[in-house]
């Protein structure tokens, strides 16, 4: 029976389950020991098995968050979450599969979503992400229906949602990445600083684990000089491909056949990218 449940809701819990947390181990793990306590519960007793486990797996997550917060803010460096890649199999990909891909929340949203508090984070999942009626996100979490309108209101405001642009098109993220992928086979990223806005960022994620800067890095000249740098000591060498980062266009790096670099965009409503987040801890990279 508990087999059967773990097949039928594995995949919703843990995608449930990643965006609450930013981490796909932790939500594994988290998924894991939800199936476990339910094999001493009593499944006849649980009118609805969906909303019981998709309570189970939120209040966990956000338990985890709470003990979380201190651990990330004791982190060698800034903490990025880890990046949920998917690889593209086909020449040119079918505009219907990008789609499917696109209705992951994004990176950099991801990544935008650490300035909410656990509960605020957990309502914007809810709604946002999954559709849940306020009334359901109110039993969820037990609170009022009115509570949860304001508190997605308040976590809109932190992320500035209003602000977000449309997904840039499909030829507009190509020519994104081959500008990057071009730049990375010559040692030479001119072009692709080029696409940069004045202050763009870059900040990477190397958790104490691999060399990484300990602080964002701000302006074309300096993301240039570190591309360059690095480029330099062979970084890419190993091979570059392009692949699809929650939804969008990104590339990893791989050495000796591992998986060595996660490297994606932040692009403003000038189409212009206006930071770039490189995660190299290599934790954050086991699972591919």
């Amino acid at each position: 029976m508990q087999e059967s449940i773990y097949v039928e809701y594995k995949s919703f819990l843990l995608s449930m389950a990643y965006r609450l947390l930013g981490s796909k181990t932790d939500a594994e793990d988290i998924v894991h020991e939800v199936m476990i306590r339910i094999r001493d519960t009593d499944l006849t007793q649980i009118s609805n098995l969906k909303s019981y486990l998709t309570r189970s797996v939120t209040n966990s997550c956000l338990n985890y968050l709470k003990s979380a917060k201190i651990r990330r803010e004791q982190y060698t460096g800034p903490w990025l979450p880890e990046p949920n890649v998917s690889y593209i199999h086909k020449a040119k990909e079918d505009p219907k599969d990008i789609l499917v891909h696109r209705e992951e929340i994004s990176y950099a949203l991801l990544v935008s979503m650490e300035q909410l508090d656990p509960v605020e984070r957990a309502v914007f999942i809810l709604r946002e992400a999954f559709s849940y009626e306020y009334k359901e996100i109110a039993n969820l979490l037990n609170k009022s229906e009115a509570s949860c309108r304001q508190i997605l209101s308040r976590s809109k405001r932190k992320l500035k949602v209003d602000q977000m642009d449309e997904f840039v098109s499909f030829d507009e993220e190509d020519h994104f990445i081959q500008t990057f992928l071009d730049g990375s086979k010559i040692g030479n990223f001119d072009e692709f600083i080029r696409l940069l806005t004045d202050q763009a960022t870059l900040t990477t994620d190397g958790g104490g684990k691999v060399r990484a800067a300990l602080r964002p890095i701000v302006g074309r000249k300096r993301i240039l000089a570190l591309f360059n740098g690095i480029s330099s000591k062979g970084i890419f060498e190993g091979g570059v491909e392009s692949v699809r980062i929650n939804g969008n266009r990104g590339v990893i790096l791989t050495m000796e056949s591992s998986v060595s670099m996660v490297i994606c965009f932040k692009v403003n409503i000038e189409r212009m990218i206006e930071h770039i987040y490189v995660i190299s801890n290599p934790d954050k990279l086991k699972h591919l």
